[in-house]
């Protein structure tokens, strides 16, 4: 299931993108 697994390493980097500009706006 590559499909599955790139699927969810993009999930990752966006919620990694979320929570630096969370930090960032602090």
């Amino acid at each position: 299931m590559p499909v599955l697994q790139r699927w969810l390493i993009s999930l990752n980097s966006v919620c990694d993108f979320i929570v630096c500009c969370m930090l960032s706006s602090k």
